[in-house]
C-alpha cells in the first residue's frame, strides 16, 4: 500500500535521477532514516502518473524499500517523501543490486 507522491503534506519531496550501471534488480531503500518515509520510482520524464514502483513502510519498520528491474544505462527518478508533516529529519538512501 503506497501513499501518492506529494502526500507528505508540508514536507518537501527529495528527487534524484539514478542510472543503472548494469541490467538487474535493484533495491532502493531508506532503512536507517530518522523519519517515516515513502519511496517512489518514476519515469525519467518526472511524470508522476508514470510511477514505476512505490513503498510506504517496509514490513514492521517505518522506512521504505522497493525492488525494481532495470536495464543497463536505464534511468529512473527516485522520490523520497516524509509520510507526515511532522516527519522532518535526516533521510538515507541506499541503492544496491538485489541479493
Amino acid at each position: 500500500d503506497c501513499t501518492p507522491l506529494g502526500a507528505g503534506g508540508e514536507t518537501s519531496d527529495i528527487a534524484l535521477a539514478w542510472t543503472a550501471p548494469a541490467p538487474g534488480d535493484y533495491v532502493f531503500s531508506t532503512h536507517g532514516s530518522a523519519v517515516d518515509t515513502v519511496v517512489s520510482l518514476i519515469a525519467p520524464d518526472c511524470n508522476p502518473t508514470r510511477e514505476l514502483a512505490c513503498n510506504d513502510d517496509d514490513g514492521a519498520v517505518r522506512t521504505s524499500s522497493v525492488v525494481h528491474t532495470l536495464g543497463a544505462d536505464e534511468t529512473v527518478v527516485v522520490v523520497i517523501n516524509a509520510y507526515g508533516a511532522d516527519d522532518a529529519g535526516q533521510v538515507v538512501l541506499h541503492i544496491y543490486p538485489s541479493p
